[in-house]
């Protein structure tokens, strides 16, 4: 081995060396963490965002960040970045990247960060820490129907003593019936879950999402009914972006909803009976699409 060769085996062991420094160091960081090359492949992927993700590094290495990963949904009022994860549902993150210094990490290295920002609903968390008071669904997680006629009723009465803005969403699932017959119904639970997942991660802290029933979802939006419209489309094109593995063959699926806002005097039946009928509209008018109130209709 000549003088260059040396040179150049010890710069290349030094640099690999170095390399796996940072990457140990990376390891034991608490946040999920990916650190990306000058084409925005994958580099490594630390623990944390193997325990976030559901993927083992080994899966991620080498895939480019913005091509599988991350789906960044933009097309409507709201705008969210989202993780997919391995079992299929997308989880909502909060992304910044970082550049590293060229000594620590080699040229062009980007660290970027990955935040759970997933909301904590109170009311779930609350019937979670109390299974007696049978407040959920227990294929989902989510509130049950129970849940759902409980804090409709107290919605409605903030709303008529604060003119407290929100609206209702009915979400179902498209040709749920069909999937069950292509896939199994085992592969419809795992549906079921995707769903409730990817909607949850759609929803702010002041939402309740709720099953309520078959393969239907119950969301509770708090907001205007600009607000409230674009969170329902945000679900839409979230659920359009999830797709499953079952039996090594790709299963997507859609939803349709219905909304209703709240107005002075309303009952639940009617306001259900609203989204309802909204929702028949939308699976007339081709399935996959959010029908939101008339014009000018009152808050």
């Amino acid at each position: 081995m000549n003088m260059p060769e040396v040179v150049q085996y010890r710069t290349l062991v030094y640099a690999n060396s170095r390399r796996s420094r940072v990457e140990s160091l990376l390891d034991e960081m608490p946040v999920g963490l990916a650190l990306l090359n000058r084409d925005r492949s994958v580099q490594h992927w630390n623990r944390a965002a193997e325990a976030l993700s559901g993927r083992h590094r080994h899966t991620v290495v080498g895939s480019r960040w913005e091509d599988g990963l991350l789906v960044a949904l933009r097309g409507c009022a709201m705008r969210r970045t989202f993780l997919r994860h391995r079992e299929g549902h997308l989880l909502a993150v909060e992304v910044s990247a970082h550049r590293l210094p060229p000594a620590l990490a080699g040229a062009d290295a980007t660290l970027a960060t990955l935040i759970a920002a997933s909301p904590v609903m109170p009311v779930l968390e609350h019937a979670r820490g109390n299974p007696e008071l049978d407040l959920l669904d227990t294929m989902t997680g989510l509130g049950n129907r129970r849940l759902a006629a409980q804090e409709l009723e107290s919605y409605l009465i903030r709303h008529q003593l604060q003119r407290w803005p929100f609206g209702l969403a009915l979400f179902d699932i498209d040709s749920m019936q069909a999937l069950n017959a292509r896939h199994g119904f085992e592969c419809g639970d795992r549906i079921l879950r995707a769903s409730s997942l990817t909607l949850a991660a759609c929803l702010d802290a002041s939402d309740v999402l709720c099953r309520w029933g078959g393969e239907q979802f119950l969301a509770l939006l708090h907001g205007s009914t600009a607000a409230v419209e674009a969170k329902a489309e945000l679900c839409r094109a979230a659920i359009e972006q999830v797709s499953l593995q079952w039996l090594g063959t790709p299963v997507a699926f859609t939803i349709s909803g219905g909304v209703e806002m709240a107005g002075t005097g309303d009952h639940p039946h009617d306001l259900i009976g609203h989204a309802a009928y909204r929702l028949r509209m939308s699976k007339r008018l081709g399935r996959n699409r959010i029908t939101g109130c008339p014009a000018g209709q009152a808050e």
